[in-house]
């Protein structure tokens, strides 16, 4: 299948379409210079060229395909960056579905291309994931969209645009898994899935499979929350909140989503001399700066929910009131039976499929915007997930096991290897109460930061590496000197100095840094767009600092931009500076190394 990467750039007098064949070739482009207007034969040709195939952009839905269907029907350029002003300024694009030949020509060329923005899994833009993902060069686009351009200018910005294609095409191979899946979804559904995000992608499988019997949606002013009767507690102060969340009225935000008071939520529960934190995204522990590892007397290891939200949707029998009554949880069990029926077959396609819309649906519950909405079931599920955890937690601790974490769907646990049958015990008690499963993983040791940074080795020598501060390669963070993070791993996994992995890199992209810099960041008088990239050099005494207020980029301080990557400068980075800062990453653990000297 013939696919191209495609982006556009729009000023009062330059409008540019720039595509080129995913793989590599020839750049294709379209053209507006000055005032003159496209002719017809380069309109068709547009025109033929994106309705006909598959394309992939980035946020395309909601902008390049807008100014493209502007270009097919013969706007100037002026007329083309008015709209792009009204979709980046303005209202997005929901004053351009009034225009109908407008949204015409949108429809027939935006509805089978893949928008990665949506399938992308955190909200970032487009110079950002290049970042995360190593791109070569991640220079920002070099005059603002209202300058009206030179020749020379115009030159440059296709040279920018250039520059984006490659970034769309890294990011585009980065998430070929996540396309695969909707492109299979797509031949069971007959559902459009490549522009849509899992939870749309949930909400779109719902919606037809209950075309023309959705009813009204309604926002209540408040919602209340029914404690199930398998939540019990020994101690006064969570007896006590119980009480008070049986009570409570849960008003609603202007979003539909529920609000979580604070006189209810805002201080952590103390239980055994942990503290947790309830709220909206899950249970959250609050220890910090802790190094635990097995011995011969005592273990660790991790006790996980399975399949967390999907669980608590069924036990609750939910029903949004949105829907025919009595039919949601049908069909929800019917996708989460499948799955597991795929997953035990093998089928990692279907399972995988199944898992997207699943655990999409959760999300779904609360936004007033969908069919499923429903935020009294939304509550039962959050604060459910949450007490039943808690009560583990207190089972556990009275038992006189050290709970050290939990987050959102399990929690981790420190014993005595003699008094394993204990927690077998409690964790089999538990689930028959919580109709919930667990799933096990002993560890050897953990670093932990927080309860969202650490480090787990498993008994059998895996890694999990969690958080910014300690993952050492992922989509979701900016990088952040890597190779001092590899060298924490190295160390704790099998003993490496950290000298020796940090002295041994031979590779620039370890030692670099970024940051999304809003409003734009300065390098002495270099602009160096909203996102910043370099590295801790020798020579280097000028610190990045934000364009707008002055103020110093964090961790920027001696650093030398590097917004196009130079191996070269392997020969300038101060080595001793990564060697501390990794020192550092293992205190932030609770492991000192490096203690301080004092007078004799």
């Amino acid at each position: 299948m013939l696919r191209h990467v495609y982006d556009c750039e729009s000023y009062p007098n330059y409008f540019l379409i720039a595509a080129r064949r995913a793989g590599g070739g020839p750049v294709r482009t379209w053209e507006l210079r000055d005032e003159r207007v496209a002719s017809i034969d380069d309109r068709k040709l547009a025109w033929e060229f994106f309705k006909s195939e598959t394309h992939i952009g980035f946020n395309n839905r909601n902008y390049d395909d807008w100014v493209i269907a502007a270009y097919i029907l013969g706007y100037a350029a002026e007329e083309i960056n008015k709209i792009s002003q009204e979709i980046i300024t303005g209202d997005g694009v929901r004053a351009l579905w009034s225009h109908r030949a407008l949204s015409a020509r949108y429809n027939e060329i935006s509805g089978h291309h893949i928008d990665l923005m949506a399938i992308s899994p955190i909200f970032a833009s487009l110079k950002s994931y290049g970042t995360r993902l190593h791109a070569p060069s991640i220079q920002s686009l070099p005059y603002d969209p209202g300058d009206v351009l030179s020749v020379d200018q115009m030159d440059d910005v296709a040279e920018y645009c250039i520059n984006d294609l490659e970034l769309t095409e890294r990011l585009y191979k980065a998430l070929l898994p996540e396309i695969k899946l909707r492109e299979d979804m797509q031949a069971e559904y007959s559902i459009r899935f490549l522009h849509r995000s899992d939870a749309q992608m949930a909400e779109a499988i719902y919606r037809d499979n209950f075309k023309g019997r959705i009813g009204k949606k309604a926002v209540p002013p408040h919602v209340k929350y029914q404690v199930p009767p398998h939540i019990k507690f020994l101690s006064t102060d969570l007896v006590g909140l119980l009480v008070r969340l049986q009570d409570e009225k849960f008003n609603l935000a202007r979003d539909g989503k529920v609000i979580l008071p604070a006189k209810t939520f805002a201080k952590p529960l103390a239980i055994g001399g942990r503290e947790y934190a309830m709220g909206v995204g899950g249970l959250h522990s609050t220890s910090k700066k802790m190094y635990i590892a097995a011995d011969e007397r005592y273990g660790i290891v991790d006790a996980d929910v399975t399949s967390y939200y999907p669980a608590l949707i069924l036990n609750a029998q939910l029903n949004p009131p949105n829907l025919p009554r009595g039919e949601f949880e049908a069909v929800y069990r019917d996708l989460v039976n499948k799955r597991l029926d795929a997953k035990g077959r093998g089928d990692m396609k279907t399972s995988d499929s199944l898992k997207i819309v699943i655990n999409g649906t959760f999300g779904k519950l609360g936004s007033k915007h969908s069919c499923l909405y429903h935020p009294e079931g939304m509550l039962w599920v959050t604060l459910t997930g949450q007490l039943s955890l808690l009560m583990l937690i207190e089972r556990l601790t009275e038992a006189g096991h050290d709970v050290i974490s939990a987050n959102t769907d399990g929690v981790m646990i420190k014993y005595e290897l003699s008094k394993k049958r204990s927690v077998v015990d409690i964790c089999v008690d538990w689930q028959v109460d919580s109709r919930l499963n667990l799933e096990y993983k002993p560890y050897s040791k953990v670093l932990f930061s927080n309860v969202n940074n650490y480090v787990a080795i498993s008994t059998n020598g895996d890694v999990k590496t969690t958080g910014a501060r300690y993952a050492v390669e992922s989509i979701k963070y900016l990088p952040h000197a890597r190779i001092c993070k590899a060298a924490v791993v190295k160390y704790l996994t099998d003993g490496t100095p950290m000298e020796v992995t940090i002295g041994g890199c031979a590779d620039m992209r370890g030692f670099l840094l970024a940051r999304t810099v809003k409003g734009g960041a300065l390098w002495g008088s270099e602009k160096l767009g909203g996102v910043a990239r370099w590295y801790w050099g020798i020579w280097s005494t000028d610190t990045i600092v934000y364009a707008s207020s002055g103020n110093r980029v964090p961790s920027a301080d001696k650093a030398c931009p590097m917004m196009t990557i130079d191996d070269n400068a392997l020969q300038n980075v101060d080595v001793d500076r990564y060697i501390d800062h990794a020192y550092e990453l293992l205190s932030d653990g609770g492991i000192d190394l490096r203690q301080e000297e004092l007078p004799l």
